[in-house]
């Protein structure tokens, strides 16, 4: 977009962050990321934190063991990961959570990585031994595998008519069993998107 091009760093200095200007604590460095429809994004690193469109950051969530981090399909909800349960917010304007709760506990194992959300809202969770599909309600639909070793860390959906899943997947050793430390993407056709 030629009137807004360019990178705006929100943290310049090369050191670590503890307290903002603002007095706003930093737990630790930044982990996921969902921006909003006003120009802000909401990130985690062991809290919930909002970056605003002018850059100001801070602490909008505590007590939140969480790393993904998405916003409903309607910018109304954000969801957040913490460990096997996932905890959503109501969103009651940028950067302004209100009603935290449990939304659901992991059906399939694991400890919840990267979120994403499809066109009716529903919800889903990179946690071994897959990504873990959930409604609107909370409800476990299902699991997509993805292939072993390894377990899921993030996914998106891509594409022009955005019905496939990019998966990717961390892996300490690869299927004939020799040690491997890397990642694999996984592309996987939908009927969601």
């Amino acid at each position: 977009a030629p009137k807004t091009a360019g990178i705006s760093m929100l943290l310049p200095q090369l050191r670590m962050w503890d307290t903002f200007d603002n007095g706003t604590k930093m737990m630790g460095r930044p982990s996921d990321l969902s921006a909003d429809s006003t120009g802000g994004a909401y990130f985690t690193q062991q809290c919930v934190y909002y970056a605003s469109p002018n850059g100001t950051i801070t602490l909008v969530g505590e007590d939140v063991r969480g790393n993904g981090i998405v916003l409903s399909e309607d910018d109304k909800r954000l969801y957040v990961t913490n460990d096997a349960t996932i905890v959503v917010f109501d969103v009651q304007g940028p950067g302004k959570l209100t009603n935290r709760r449990e939304f659901t506990k992991l059906e399939a194992g694991g400890n919840g990585d990267g979120l994403s959300v499809d066109t009716p809202g529903n919800l889903y969770v990179a946690a071994g031994p897959g990504v873990q599909i959930y409604n609107r309600q909370g409800k476990y639909i299902g699991l997509i595998p993805t292939p072993p070793p390894g377990r899921p860390t993030g996914q998106a959906f891509a594409g022009a008519d955005r019905k496939t899943l990019y998966v990717v997947v961390e892996a300490t050793m690869d299927a004939h069993g020799r040690p491997m430390a890397g990642r694999t993407v996984y592309r996987i056709p939908m009927l969601a998107q």
